[in-house]
């Protein structure tokens, strides 16, 4: 009887896993609709950014480095005051919240392409 009781309560605790995993799935428009999915998935697209952007670092001379730092320091402060300018529309609850991960995800992986577009001019 216990091991009937252990089995059902295993697989009561494992039905709010599928659900949250299908909350993290993207709708037909390409985004999240559940914000902390949005933002896991920005936060996965920023680190891509950050080694993308380390090995392209490698790859230039000093001048060229010194210019992509400066441009990608005025990258992430375009993205940072876009996010600003979302939560004073969206608000800043679960509903903005979202909005602006799903729009710096984009963001953000529109500039790792970009990033990426350089290595083969190296």
């Amino acid at each position: 009887m216990t091991v009937r009781c252990s089995a059902f309560v295993i697989l009561v605790l494992c039905v709010p896993s599928i659900d949250a995993w299908a909350a993290c799935q993207r709708n037909e428009r390409g985004v999240y609709e559940d914000a902390a999915c949005a933002a896991e998935a920005f936060a996965k697209a920023d680190k891509e950014l950050n080694e993308t952007y380390k090995h392209l670092l490698a790859t230039l001379d000093e001048d060229a480095k010194e210019k992509l730092r400066v441009a990608q320091r005025a990258w992430v402060a375009y993205r940072d005051a876009n996010s600003k300018f979302v939560y004073s529309v969206e608000g800043d609850g679960s509903a903005g919240r979202m909005v602006v991960s799903n729009q710096s995800e984009e963001q953000t992986r529109a500039r790792v392409k970009e990033l990426r577009s350089w290595f083969s001019n190296n």
